[in-house]
């Protein structure tokens, strides 16, 4: 009998040591927003990687939103002469919109056709990246882009064009302090 209580005696103490151990470990930091809160910063993040402004880090990454935002930053030189041109203008939508689409070279509609689905693509991952992936993307989509659509405004450079959700084009101000 001594032996036996020896043993889970022993077997107590380990016990209570793993848990001891256990306890003392780092804790792990997660990142809780709401999902409004974390579109709302995650905009501000990107545009400014896009615009070369920051490199803070991202809230959310993959690897499907860094290819996308990899495109979305080779395109940039081109998109960016359209804006201070005022053949393009950024959205409050959240996209590229075109002054005269119909009377737009080709390959110029094609680069917009091109930025805007990838705009959407990013919107979507976003979507996803807070817990609106599945059936409420849909839903989530629109206002994540208007998100971004404010922030691609608000950090763009002075003189470049945005049109708003009524169509109306702006030649953009110097934004101001945050």
């Amino acid at each position: 009998m001594p032996h036996s209580y020896s043993f889970i005696r022993h077997a107590v103490l380990a016990c209570a040591a793993v848990l001891v151990l256990a306890a003392c470990s780092t804790p792990r930091t997660y990142n809780f927003q709401t999902a409004a809160k974390g579109t709302r910063e995650e905009a501000r993040q990107v545009v400014s990687r896009v615009y070369g402004t920051a490199t803070v880090p991202l809230l959310y990454n993959s690897h499907e939103l860094a290819s996308v935002l990899e495109r979305i930053r080779m395109r940039r030189p081109e998109w960016q002469a359209l804006l201070a041109a005022g053949r393009a203008a950024n959205g409050e939508s959240g996209f590229l919109v075109l002054r005269d689409d119909a009377a737009a070279d080709p390959a110029i509609r094609a680069m917009v056709l091109a930025e805007n689905e990838d705009r959407r693509h990013l919107y979507d991952e976003v979507s996803a990246e807070v817990g609106h992936g599945g059936d409420s993307r849909p839903f989530w989509r629109p206002y994540v882009a208007q998100m971004f659509g404010r922030e691609w405004i608000a950090q763009g450079e002075p003189g470049w064009w945005q049109a708003d959700e009524a169509g109306v084009w702006h030649a953009g101000q110097a934004a101001a302090p945050r």
